[in-house]
């Protein structure tokens, strides 16, 4: 930014010192980041028996659109609620997934063996090997990630 500001005088002539309150916009895109502030608003609504006031405050860094949420409460929720059903849900839909990618590294692991040379009955047990491996990996990481031990 220092190497530029003799430009940007020079382009809107004007002096150095006029540069002094002025700061560079960035394009981000959008999503990307935002600005985030916590604000204390003091007893604003005392006389509503609410004693104090909070405020968290966003500005998405590409719209500028602004964002306001005033709180009384700073507790972070103890619990997070969630229906059984989607509970569920969730747990087939990780295990259909794991079951297709180890299905598909089993495939890989058979067609690479077969490639190399091997029979169809060395192939099929890399396949089982590669099947296996990702199914016990997958339910270790489920458990706790007992494969990260340092």
């Amino acid at each position: 930014m220092q190497e530029a500001r003799p430009w940007i005088t020079e382009e809107l002539g004007i002096s150095p010192g006029d540069l002094a309150g002025l700061h560079r916009r960035f394009e981000v895109v959008p999503g990307a980041q935002a600005q985030v502030d916590w604000g204390d608003e003091g007893q604003i609504l005392a006389h509503v028996g609410i004693p104090k006031v909070y405020s968290f405050h966003m500005t998405l860094s590409c719209s500028r659109d602004p964002f306001l949420l005033r709180t009384s409460d700073v507790s972070a929720p103890q619990t997070v609620f969630r229906e059984p059903v989607v509970t569920l849900a969730l747990i087939l839909a990780t295990t259909a997934l794991v079951l297709v990618i180890a299905v598909l590294t089993a495939a890989g692991a058979a067609k690479l063996a077969r490639l190399d040379g091997a029979t169809y009955p060395a192939a099929l047990t890399r396949a089982a090997v590669a099947f296996t491996t990702v199914v016990t990996l997958a339910a270790a990481d489920a458990a706790g990630g007992a494969t990260d031990d340092r």
